[in-house]
């Protein structure tokens, strides 16, 4: 059942829910914690989890010689291990992407905004095109999708535009310095074990001529991968275990 809100007859998502195309979305709302209200990264921004695929499992692994990837600390992977019906929707959803007979709906968000795979990452090429799908017809949202897996994005083309939505690649690799924007993404996202690290990659990846943005963990205060469609390398310090973290 659609939790849709229409509002002057439009279809609203106010709070979290199945959209009329039986997408579970979520409404990102600050909360409390013994009184007192928390920040919150995406305050008010609505976003579309997907399940983890195997190789988000293969890292995450106990038995892993894996000691350097981001994927070791997911915050998608701890959210929805504390919390199983987030994993029932994250597995919803890339169910509902893998049919070949998806047909999407618009939808309207509060700040017209929205995020694609906020938790997960895509397990397929079927997926990938049902989220351009989405995201073609939602081009009235200013939209961004984070993923790992280029290999499923690459050469991925609709018949006509697909506006507002930037591709945004996340590296894998904690505190690299190898820098690059994979053809058909406009930003890449990196992430550094301490403020140290990401200032030295910042300055090293400036001498390189990219254009450096450091994640301020605010979305509504910067709104910089939902709106500027620019080619810029995005930079965060690691949000699980920001201490001194060892890698070998």
């Amino acid at each position: 059942m659609s939790n849709v809100q229409l509002i002057n007859n439009l279809p609203f998502m106010l709070s979290s829910g199945y959209s009329n195309d039986n997408i579970w979305l979520t409404v990102h709302k600050r909360h409390k914690v013994k009184g007192k209200l928390l920040n919150s990264k995406m305050d008010e921004y609505t976003s579309i989890p997907l399940a983890h695929n195997h190789i988000c499992d293969e890292r995450r692994a106990s038995n892993t010689d894996i000691k350097d990837c981001v994927c070791k600390w997911c915050y998608s992977y701890i959210q929805a291990t504390i919390h199983p019906a987030i994993r029932k929707k994250m597995d919803h959803n890339s169910t509902q992407f893998s049919n070949l007979g998806y047909i999407p709906k618009k939808i309207y968000t509060i700040n017209n905004r929205l995020r694609y795979i906020s938790f997960g990452e895509v397990s397929s090429h079927i997926q990938v095109i049902n989220i351009l799908k989405h995201a073609q017809i939602n081009n009235h949202l200013k939209k961004a999708v984070w993923s790992k897996a280029y290999g499923y994005w690459k050469g991925k083309q609709l018949n006509g535009n697909i506006e507002n939505l930037n591709l945004i690649w996340s590296c894998s690799k904690l505190d690299c310095q190898k820098f690059i924007i994979p053809k058909g993404f406009n930003k890449s996202f990196y992430v550094y074990t301490d403020e140290e690290k990401l200032q030295e990659s910042k300055a090293k990846a400036q001498k390189e001529g990219y254009k450096v943005i450091e994640c301020n963990k605010m979305c509504a205060m910067c709104n910089h991968c939902y709106e500027n469609s620019e080619s810029t390398i995005v930079m965060e310090v690691l949000r699980m275990g920001r201490g001194k973290i060892k890698l070998s």
